[in-house]
């Protein structure tokens, strides 16, 4: 008699049983030890990982998340400065935020080249900060001292011609000074409003052959070129 036995005690008989879980081994236990994750054979059985960064896996019949998608955008840039931060492969969680600056970094000393000169700019102080960077509130006044020099070239085309240079944000302020001479120093310190809008913007440099100074459109783009970067928030 399969799953009893008989059992005779002081001449009486005994039926004994054996009851078997008929439902089978329990659910299976994730990576946690808590039971209640999905049975798979394969990763396609398993629900897709809602992490950017993390991939489902099927490990001994548990369906868990592993790190995948390396170099895959997990959080997007939100200006022209931001730098997208990308997944590393090493980790189910997104790098981290390197900062919306990441990518308009300004380094001293500055160089740059227009008209025939060439310009070194060795300090900027944004905002009383003694850097070439700063945050403000919108419409905030802010002071920007620069501080540098500029050389003519060898062999111009126009040793004699009017020159100007321009540092300014776009839409903003644009300050002009002249640089005629073959060489001098660059010496400004600039009053203006902050932009009334929340952003990253950007101090760059113009330069023009005028007999005096003019309108212009300063870059709104960063380069090496750029003088200083301005937050408003």
């Amino acid at each position: 008699m399969k799953g009893w036995s008989l059992l005779v005690l002081g001449g009486c008989l005994f039926v004994v049983g054996c009851m078997q879980n008929p439902a089978g081994p329990g659910p299976a236990t994730g990576s946690d030890g808590r039971a209640g994750s999905p049975e798979c054979v394969s990763a396609s059985d398993c629900p897709a990982a809602a992490e950017a960064c993390a991939t489902a896996s099927c490990n001994n019949g548990v369906c868990e998340k592993v790190p995948g998608n390396a170099g895959k955008s997990c959080r997007a840039a939100v200006s022209s400065c931001d730098a997208a931060e990308v997944c590393d492969g090493a980790s189910i969680n997104c790098a981290a935020d390197t900062g919306p600056l990441a990518a308009c970094q300004v380094s001293l000393p500055i160089k740059h080249a227009a008209h025939e000169r060439t310009y070194t700019i060795t300090s900027v102080n944004l905002a009383g900060t003694g850097k070439p960077v700063a945050t403000v509130s919108p419409g905030a006044q802010v002071t920007l001292q620069v501080d540098g020099s500029w050389q003519m070239i060898s062999a111009p085309t126009c040793a004699g011609c009017a020159t100007q240079l321009y540092l300014g944000i776009e839409g903003t302020f644009v300050d002009c000074s002249d640089v005629s001479s073959e060489n001098g120093t660059i010496n400004r310190r600039i009053s203006f409003f902050a932009p009334e809008t929340p952003g990253v913007y950007l101090v760059n440099p113009a330069g023009t052959w005028e007999y005096t100074c003019v309108k212009v459109t300063v870059p709104t783009t960063f380069s090496q070129s750029t003088i200083a970067t301005l937050v408003v928030q």
